[in-house]
């Protein structure tokens, strides 16, 4: 048999793009020819925006944004504007240890809901229906285009699957409930216009899901097939390259290269196969699922939430891991009152009066110790638990070296931009660096143009549609637009620096 490409694929059972068998799942699945290790995107979606308070000349007070020196006024440049040197502030000092592996956007609006002429059923909706859809709402309560998400998952797996699930969508509850699916202010992810997705929050569901035949290469006899079928594999691999290296050397200059491409595409997909024999795709066991509990004590929530958090995100963890999906999404909705410490004061009858209460121009708890120390410690806890899901990716290694966290871009972002319902300067934080296609370890801050209607602002930034074009462009989806045409100028600059 000659040894091509095509032939090599078929003896490895790869032929036909399918890498069935290779990974401990047997579930992976990378398109021929493209052995290089996966990207993958994650949403990580949280409510109420970030504590957002204005100073008698219009400028806001910095709670979100680090502190930085030389920064010049976005309404003074015409391009973005970075540094490296950056302190980040009390809300977001979980975040230090990963500091260098993080980049923090400010200045980007969600013009697309200002300009929506269609009224939205409340303030929050407003923002729900435009955060990751980005385009002119259908109703007052549903969306009227498909979320970023779907349109990268749907990019990746047309013509053929890329993976057993296009995308993976999970929400933490102290009771397991799941989310979307129509229900009011839970339906960010949209397949269509008016078209909710639902979002799940029982543990036990997400992993039918993921493994709707039970975990497989988890038993002694499943391994040692396995083993054996890696060690077959490698063999086909290294013969292939050994042909490749005696023919090569009688092959002219253009051949040459051609099969020294070849072949060093057969080095790099026998470091695939190596990585699936190793740690980092371990399948657990649906035992796991029992560490997700559900307790209805008035005032204990607080438990179930925790421990559910602790179970669906190692799921999500294991989803990438094993690249089952490349595109999840983790909502992270209010965490029950114990959780953070919300009590209430200054007459906030609950956490969601206090957010509004804390949040705008001149408000009436804005100088309440109290109150603000409530709103800090809400902050902080959403920021300890995005550094908890990049714990997790990071400690999962790649073939190369890298972690599934610099493989991987997780983008934190929300409903609004504040407790006020601003949708403007939008607190993006992203982190990994998408093997290398992002320059973390910055602040970004995005120019802005004077704009009267622009409330509360009344200036203007780039719109969050072209930072979705980013997004899907980083992920190998091609778009030169998303979401509504009319305020989308292509994709946002910044991000590789």
């Amino acid at each position: 048999m000659k040894f091509n490409r095509r032939n090599v694929l078929q003896l490895l059972g790869l032929a036909g793009a399918s890498y069935a068998g290779a990974t401990l799942l047997g579930a992976s699945q990378v398109r021929a020819g493209n052995p290089s290790i996966p990207k993958r995107i994650v949403f990580f979606y949280t409510e109420h925006g970030t504590l957002k308070q204005y100073n008698n000349d219009g400028s806001l007070k910095p709670f979100w944004t680090p502190t930085v020196t030389g920064a010049p006024d976005a309404l003074s440049i015409k391009k973005p504007w970075s540094t490296t040197e950056l302190s980040l502030r009390d809300i977001h000092q979980p975040l230090v240890a990963h500091q260098k592996q993080i980049l923090m956007l400010d200045g980007i609006d969600m013009i697309s809901a200002n300009v929506d002429p269609i009224g939205a059923a409340n303030a929050h909706i407003g923002g729900e229906t435009h955060a990751l859809v980005a385009a002119n709402r259908q109703s007052a309560g549903l969306a009227g285009g498909m979320s970023i998400d779907q349109f990268i998952a749907q990019g990746l797996n047309t013509p053929s699957p890329l993976t057993v699930l296009p995308s993976l969508e999970v929400v933490i509850s102290p009771w397991q409930h799941d989310a979307g699916g129509g229900a009011a202010e839970s339906s960010p992810l949209y397949a269509a216009a008016g078209q909710p997705i639902p979002i799940y929050g029982g543990a036990g569901k997400i992993y039918d899901r993921m493994f709707p035949n039970g975990p497989v290469g988890t038993t002694a006899e499943e391994k040692a097939k396995q083993k054996k079928l890696l060690e077959q594999q490698t063999s086909v691999i290294e013969a292939a390259c050994a042909r490749y290296k005696t023919v090569s050397s009688r092959s002219s200059s253009l051949d040459r290269a051609r099969l020294d491409a070849h072949a060093q595409a057969l080095r790099d997909l026998e470091k695939r196969l190596a990585l699936s024999s190793s740690s980092s795709c371990v399948v657990p066991d649906k035992s796991i699922t029992s560490g997700a509990v559900v307790n209805s004590v008035p005032g204990e929530e607080g438990q179930s939430y925790k421990a559910n958090t602790e179970v669906l995100m190692r799921l999500v963890q294991t989803a990438l891991a094993c690249d089952l999906t490349r595109v999840a999404t983790l909502y992270v909705p209010v965490p029950p009152d114990d959780v953070f410490g919300f009590t209430p004061s200054g007459g906030a009858t609950d956490f969601h009066d206090m957010v509004h209460k804390t949040n705008g121009a001149k408000p009436t708890l804005g100088e309440d110790p109290a109150a603000i120390g409530v709103m800090k410690s809400f902050q902080t806890y959403n920021a300890m638990l995005f550094a908890k899901f990049l714990d997790l990716l990071a400690a999962i290694p790649e073939a190369d070296g890298t972690t599934l966290l610099d493989n991987t871009l997780v983008v934190w972002c929300g409903q609004i931009a504040a407790g006020d319902h601003s949708l403007d300067n939008i607190p993006y934080v992203l982190a990994g660096s998408m093997g290398g296609a992002v320059k973390t370890g910055r602040y970004v801050r995005y120019p802005r143009v004077k704009d009267t209607m622009a409330w509360p602002a009344y200036s203007k930034g780039p719109a969050h549609n072209d930072l979705f074009v980013s997004f899907a462009n980083l992920m190998g989806v091609p778009a030169t637009t998303f979401g509504n045409p009319a305020v989308c100028t292509g994709p946002l600059p910044g991000l590789a620096g």
